[in-house]
């Protein structure tokens, strides 16, 4: 890869810039506050005795396509991801990890989009708002499958 030599100079200038601890807690922030809101879920559906629906198991998969992407931008971190382009020295596992993170994003987005639009459908039971949310899912469901 070559990059410009003001490119290079900056960079080398700036060699202690370092975001990757930013990327980990926020990452690892994130994850607890989904896997709390999660639990929180379920733990309310078991006190109302309430069965495990559809939008359970989108929230379980979502869950588990987050959590797969957030490893895979900690293996980015690993490799580089936070830091200044010249102090990547495996490119190949860079890239490797970057690909993976951004294939789990999109599944993880629809996953959790798709958790919300079957949650909302036994809350507003109105044929109107149902047939709202069925041309929403028309639009998020193929728009999340065109960006895999």
């Amino acid at each position: 890869m070559s990059l410009p030599a003001s490119e290079i100079a900056y960079q080398t200038a700036h060699v202690a810039d370092d975001r990757q601890a930013n990327l980990i807690v926020a990452s690892a922030l994130c994850l607890a506050v989904a896997y709390v809101a999660v639990a929180l879920r379920f733990t309310s559906r078991r006190v109302a005795r309430n069965t495990i629906g559809a939008d359970d198991c989108a929230i379980l998969a979502g869950l588990f396509f987050t959590s797969t992407f957030v490893a895979s931008v900690i293996v980015c971190v690993h490799y580089g991801l936070g830091r200044h382009l010249i102090l990547v020295t495996n490119f190949s596992a860079f890239g490797k990890a970057l690909l993976a993170a951004e294939i789990l994003y999109n599944p993880a987005i629809f996953a959790t989009k798709l958790s919300i639009l079957l949650l909302y459908k036994p809350i507003f039971p109105l044929r109107p708002f149902v047939v709202i949310l069925y041309i929403t899912g028309t639009f998020v469901a193929p728009y999340s499958l065109t960006n895999v």
